[in-house]
C-alpha cells in the first residue's frame, strides 16, 4: 500500500512539472512570435522590462500645457536599447508631439502631450508596433 501510494505521488509531481515546462516554453515561443511579427529581431527588446512614465500625471486642459510622456525600451538583460520606432496611442481626446519617437543611446523616446478636453486618459506605449504592458494614465483639468 505504501508503495503504490508512493508511485502515484510520484506521477503526480512528474506531470505537475511537465505542465511547468510546457508554460515556459509556450511563453517563450510567444515571446519571439511577437517580436518575428514586427520584424524585430527575437531577443531585440523586453515587453517586460521596458516602461512607461508621465511628469506630471496632472494638467490644465488648455492645449499648451504639456505633459511629457517618456517611453524606456530595455532588453532582457536590463540594457537600454537604442534605435528602436516607438509610438503612443490614447484612450481620449489628446495632441501627441514627438520629440525623440526613436530611442536614444539610453533606451529613451520622449513625447509631449496636450489636450484641450477636461478628462482622464490612459496612454499606450507601442515599441516596434508592439504595445507595453503597463500604460501610463494622464490627466487634463
Amino acid at each position: 500500500m505504501q508503495k503504490s501510494g508512493f508511485y502515484i505521488l510520484s506521477g503526480i509531481v512528474f506531470s505537475l512539472f511537465i505542465i511547468f515546462l510546457s508554460f515556459i516554453i509556450s511563453n517563450y515561443r510567444t515571446s519571439l512570435q511577437t517580436n518575428a511579427q514586427t520584424g524585430a529581431p527575437a531577443g531585440d527588446f523586453s515587453v517586460q522590462n521596458s516602461y512607461i512614465f508621465a511628469s506630471p500625471y496632472s494638467s490644465y486642459a488648455d492645449g499648451k500645457s504639456i505633459i511629457r510622456v517618456t517611453i524606456v525600451v530595455l532588453d532582457y538583460q536590463g540594457n537600454q536599447k537604442p534605435g528602436l520606432k516607438t509610438s503612443l496611442m490614447s484612450s481620449g481626446p489628446v495632441d501627441i508631439i514627438a520629440v525623440n519617437e526613436v530611442t536614444d543611446r539610453s533606451g529613451r523616446a520622449t513625447f509631449d502631450v496636450t489636450s484641450t478636453k477636461i478628462g482622464d486618459y490612459t496612454i499606450n506605449a507601442l515599441v516596434s508596433n508592439v504595445s507595453l504592458l503597463f500604460p501610463v494614465s494622464v490627466s487634463f483639468q
